[in-house]
């Protein structure tokens, strides 16, 4: 399977997304749209990921690729591609879908509780709700007609979906690790106001479980939209 990956600046890459493809051994092809890469073309990958960026989905004026790779999304789903978007990729994916992109009421930076549904329980196979996740983001968006919701937080209603058993949307970061976290508090400090939902730097410290609980739910999502099998 051939994997193309998007990445819009270069504290928010693939992290534990890489380890996934490569223990699947499935080929990955990035595309740093920062160094100026060009866009996949639709007939080079099977599987399309977007990964997040301090921009807006509509900030064409600033980042002229932005309309492109809308459309490039649009098309990867259109086309029955696996597709998966984190932070900024996901809100790309929902308004491919035809859902408005909009400021949440709360910045959401640092750890935070998501409330898992019912239905991406029985997918993950998993008894606990809750998941204690990272988030940085201050837009958000609607939930799809037809899409399973992923869960919600005390900041943001709609905290990613599925749609199609195929394309997986995630507001929240559960492919980062501590370096990246650190990264990105550095690449990003001017955001870490004062705000009911933002956070700072190692005012919660993860334990081993929460960070594999990160882990196995990414891995499990990723099996369940691509039909691996190697990483219950």
């Amino acid at each position: 399977m051939r994997v193309a990956a998007i990445t819009h600046v270069p504290f928010e890459g693939l992290s534990l997304l890489k380890n996934y493809l490569d223990q699947n051994r499935l080929h990955l092809k990035e595309f740093p749209l920062y160094l100026d890469s060009e866009l996949p073309k639709i007939d080079e990958f099977d599987w399309l990921i977007i990964m997040g960026g301090p921009m807006s989905i509509y900030d064409d004026h600033l980042y002229p690729y932005l309309s492109s790779e809308r459309n490039l999304i649009l098309n990867a789903i259109q086309q029955k591609k696996i597709v998966t978007g984190i932070c900024l990729g996901a809100q790309f994916i929902a308004d491919a879908l035809g859902k408005r992109v909009f400021k949440n009421p709360h910045k959401e930076i640092g750890w935070h509780d998501i409330i898992l549904t019912p239905e991406v329980q029985k997918i993950l196979e998993i008894e606990h709700r809750i998941l204690k996740a990272f988030h940085w983001h201050g837009d958000t968006f609607d939930l799809p007609e037809n899409a399973i919701p992923i869960g919600s937080s005390e900041a943001t209603a709609c905290q990613g979906f599925i749609y199609e058993d195929r394309v997986l949307s995630l507001q929240f970061h559960v492919e980062m690790q501590q370096k990246e976290i650190e990264i990105i508090y550095e690449n990003c400090a001017e955001e870490v106001v004062n705000g009911k939902y933002i956070t700072p730097l190692n005012s919660f410290l993860p334990d081993d479980e929460i960070w594999e609980m990160n882990q196995g739910i990414l891995f499990r999502l990723l099996n369940f939209i691509s039909r691996q099998e190697n990483n219950k």
